[in-house]
């Protein structure tokens, strides 16, 4: 995908990017990708990620049809209610997928922070692995 990135604010205190791609993979297109940052202390830091994208109709209708089909063991992370048991039930589906997505958006990031005290030659390989392992667990 080809993102136009922009600096919406950088400033002592907060900084502020988008990334924006008109088209994506599977018929997807306006991707927005949104990233805030503010300092919680010395030690800490709060990240605001925002994420959206759109579905042409041809898109979404196949999409719609794969998780119906072949996606139907796919969850996220929202509770949207209960089953007789009282255990959580999980959104599933495309919402479910789009959920696991910007999940793995986030670890990424985490990954990206946790290794920047590694020098820069064995930087990529430890992401890697900080990003395999985040989500494995």
């Amino acid at each position: 995908m080809n993102f136009k990135y922009r600096v919406i604010a950088q400033q002592p205190g907060f900084f502020a990017i988008s990334l924006a791609a008109r088209k994506g993979p599977f018929r997807t297109k306006d991707h927005q990708f949104g990233f805030e940052v503010i300092p919680l202390d010395k030690d800490r830091t709060f990240i605001h990620l925002r994420y959206s994208y759109r579905y042409s109709r041809l898109g979404y209708l196949l999409m719609k049809s794969y998780f119906s089909i072949f996606g139907g063991g796919r969850i996220g992370f929202s509770v949207i209610g209960t089953d007789s048991d009282g255990n959580p039930v999980y959104v599933g589906g495309l919402r479910g997928a789009v959920e696991g997505n910007v999940l793995r958006y986030y670890l990424t990031i985490l990954a990206y922070m946790d290794t920047l005290k590694i020098p820069v030659e064995q930087r990529l390989e430890k992401q890697m692995s900080q990003w395999y392992d985040l989500t494995a667990r």
